[in-house]
């Protein structure tokens, strides 16, 4: 009879945690994500275009790199952005060229 209880009341216990549980997994998988709160760039590297940005990341040898938006930069043997951006500039000087308070984004030439 012992052993009946104890089994009964863990039943119990289970069934009120996934009462608990189930909608609050939910109501996560639902809610909108906020990609401002995920955006762990820095402030001159949210001025640079994303594809430019990939580029640089690529360059490194950086994980954050992305094949697909860095193909959209042109970059020469030197490691310079052209037909993309008007000037020429080493990818490697574009982070501090975008901390420039005077810099209001980066953006690859249309």
């Amino acid at each position: 009879m012992r052993t009946a209880r104890s089994a009964g009341f863990i039943v119990f216990c289970v069934i009120v945690m996934a009462a608990i549980v189930v909608p609050s997994v939910r109501a996560q998988r639902r809610a909108p994500v906020d990609w401002h709160a995920r955006d762990v760039r820095t402030v001159a590297q949210q001025k640079i275009n994303p594809g430019v940005l990939s580029a640089i990341y690529q360059r490194r040898g950086d994980r954050r790199a992305h094949p697909a938006a860095a193909g959209q930069v042109q970059v020469d043997r030197h490691g310079r952005a052209y037909d993309s951006i008007i000037g020429w500039v080493p990818l490697a000087m574009l982070e501090r060229l975008a901390a420039d308070p005077s810099v209001r984004g980066i953006e690859p030439a249309h």
